[in-house]
């Protein structure tokens, strides 16, 4: 197993041919609106437009963690 942020400097042709290896990007771990939607709104309880919310989701990227944290301050705020 081997876990990067990057991609490593292996020789991985053989694995992917034969789907022995399982490679998850950026794209694929951030939030899509929805869901940012979902964890914002409708789980975290912040009174968010569609706008706010694409906005806050562009602006961390979609990344989950950071997109937790924005819940925690704004139930704050």
């Amino acid at each position: 197993m081997a876990i990067t942020r990057i991609d490593p400097a292996l020789r991985l042709g053989r694995l992917r041919a034969r789907g022995a290896l399982v490679e998850l990007r950026t794209s694929e771990l951030a939030f899509t609106t929805d869901e940012a939607r979902e964890l914002l709104v409708d789980l975290g309880g912040v009174a968010l437009d569609a706008h706010e919310i694409e906005m806050l989701r562009g602006r961390t990227e979609g990344w989950p963690a950071a997109l937790g944290l924005a819940t925690l301050w704004l139930r704050r705020v």
